[in-house]
């Protein structure tokens, strides 16, 4: 509901080949050596350079298995880009050995993901606390036609046999309000391999005084449905794909008038190892049969890589053209993929454009228009995470 988590997840005929040409090459060498003294020392020696192949082929195509320790926990923090939903994606394109290509996803916004210790949440939430071991701080909002929870929490169980949602909290109507689940709901049990499916069933039922009565039933199936690579402009990675099903029914009392709707909502997760989070989410909602894509956020760094970069100074920002005239040409040398926040202000201050940019490793070049602004001095700053790496100056014509 809202977070990287709850609303936040063709080599074979290639190593046929490989194995037959070490079949040939021990052959080979067998055939040489019977008419030589070195003939049981080389054939050793390929037997065990044979399976030394075999052994790294096997291992380079083996699935990843996951745990706990691939999982968020209090104190992290990432770096996370709301990408276009209006991408081409066939849900059903997975399976073992799988190979997906995200690389093209464009920005929308950038945000960060938040992990922290449940006591360091609002004491209004205490009742989760008992039941959960972290929480996530999204920073956005619940909305539907009755109810808006503002700067949500999601609230989760971690340890070493699961990982699931326990419930959310927020701010409804200026209160702050804990949402507690009547049971956990299962998003990964450990160790999490491929092939696995678990169930789980749970929902809430609160009241918020003078508004309206919220009862939600949840019914989730998770398939850990594909293994392989995947790419996005954060990097590649080797994955598990998790799809998750939830049946959602939702019943408002609003004015003593009952409303119920049921709905499905699919999510897609693709998990790396000590990631933390999804490498790439995908959610949908499922209508007539038909599932739209409603959110696409993948992970763009950590937070912890941003510190560095802020306290090694290995970056650089460059105006190509000062002055400039209807179009500004600047470049950033940068030293990892990263999110990244370009400020224009004017010399009292004033912001003139504030807009995200996704930095590759390495000198990315950026044009902005600069037609509407005045003849005057301004100033170009580079941001990262909130803190301010450069701030330049340039001429506008």
């Amino acid at each position: 509901m809202g977070d990287l988590f709850s609303t936040w997840f063709a080599g074979d005929k290639n190593c046929d080949r490989q194995k037959n040409n070490h079949s040939f090459h021990e052959m080979k060498v067998g055939i040489f050596a019977l008419s030589s003294p070195i003939f049981y020392t080389m054939k050793n020696f390929t037997f065990l350079l044979f399976l030394s192949l075999v052994a790294f082929t096997i291992s380079a195509q083996s699935p990843i298995i996951l745990s706990v320790d691939d999982i968020a926990d209090q104190g992290q923090e990432f770096l996370i880009t709301n990408a276009n939903p209006l991408i081409v994606f066939v849900g059903d394109d997975t399976g073992p050995d799988h190979t997906w290509d995200f690389s093209d996803l464009t920005t929308l916004i950038a945000d960060t993901s938040k992990w922290v210790d449940v006591y360091d949440t609002n004491p209004f939430y205490f009742f989760l606390w008992l039941s959960s071991d972290v929480a996530e701080q999204t920073g956005a909002d619940i909305e539907n036609d009755f109810i808006t929870i503002e700067d949500v929490f999601n609230f989760y169980e971690r340890d070493e046999d699961i990982f699931g949602q326990t419930g959310l909290a927020g701010i409804i109507a200026g209160i702050p309000f804990p949402i507690g689940y009547d049971e956990t709901e299962t998003i990964l049990e450990f160790p999490a391999a491929y092939g696995d499916i678990t169930n789980s069933e749970t929902g809430f039922d609160i009241e918020i005084p003078d508004l309206a009565a919220w009862t939600e039933q949840r019914l989730r199936t998770n398939e850990i449905d594909g293994w392989g690579s995947i790419t996005t402009p954060g990097g590649t990675f080797d994955v598990l794909r998790i799809r998750s099903e939830i049946l959602i029914t939702d019943t408002i009392i609003y004015a003593d008038v009952p409303y119920g709707i049921t709905y499905t909502t699919i999510e897609y997760r693709w998990m790396a190892k000590e990631e933390g989070i999804p490498v790439l989410q995908i959610d949908a909602q499922e209508i007539l049969g038909i599932e739209t894509i409603t959110q696409v956020i993948y992970k763009s760094g950590d937070v912890a890589d941003a510190i560095s970069v802020q306290a090694n100074n290995n970056f650089n920002l460059s105006v190509l053209e000062n002055p400039s005239f209807n179009e500004l040409n600047y470049s950033i040398n940068f030293p990892q993929v990263a999110q990244l926040q370009i400020i224009i202000s004017d010399i009292t201050g004033r912001i003139m454009e504030n807009r995200s940019v996704l930095c590759s490793n390495g000198e990315n070049n950026f044009i902005e228009n600069i037609t509407p602004l005045s003849p005057g001095i301004y100033f170009l700053s580079l941001y990262q995470s909130g803190k301010i790496l450069k701030n330049i100056k340039f001429i506008k014509q």
